[in-house]
């Protein structure tokens, strides 16, 4: 279970049944975290998996227009960037200029009603921002609930280095 704070202020907390009987799982997520290769294409495979799932979205939209279009290159141009990629800051920096271009993208086509002009958060300043908000602490939950159901630390990742206080 996952308690979540009021207001978006404290910490949650997970009730579960604890991490003691996977040690093994962490002493091999830990391995492979010290392998700067494996890293590396884990985190190439995982921004892959999102800007490919964007473009199949985008896919099904019935929207043709030059936003779209210089979206979808510019979307496309990153995938091709991610082999290129040296290291991990490389490729969060792909993945971030990625983002930034799907957000322009949704204020291009989302009604002015919405007031949405890209991301932001802390406190999300438009309906649009304060629904993804809330999404992505809801998917975040979810993706925790699976991490520790697999025996899985989910402070030591791949694509952000670990902090304490925070998951990675």
């Amino acid at each position: 279970a996952v308690l979540l704070p009021a207001r978006g202020s404290g910490n949650s907390t997970w009730i579960s049944a604890g991490l003691s009987t996977s040690i093994m799982v962490r002493l091999n997520q830990y391995n492979a975290w010290c392998n700067m290769g494996l890293k590396r294409k884990s985190v190439e495979w995982l921004i892959k998996r999102k800007l490919k799932s964007i473009l199949s979205l985008m896919d099904v939209m019935d929207i043709s227009n030059k936003v779209y279009e210089k979206t979808r290159n510019s979307l496309n141009k990153s995938l091709v960037a991610l082999s290129s990629g040296k290291n991990i800051d490389t490729l969060r920096g792909v993945e971030g200029a990625a983002a930034k271009e799907w957000f322009a993208f949704l204020g291009a086509i989302l009604h002015k009603k919405w007031q949405f002009k890209g991301r932001n958060r802390r406190p999300p300043r438009d309906p649009v921002n304060a629904l993804l908000s809330l999404t992505y602490t809801l998917l975040f939950s979810e993706i925790r609930k699976e991490v520790h159901s697999r025996g899985v630390d989910p402070c030591l990742g791949f694509l952000h280095t670990p902090y304490p206080g925070r998951e990675s």
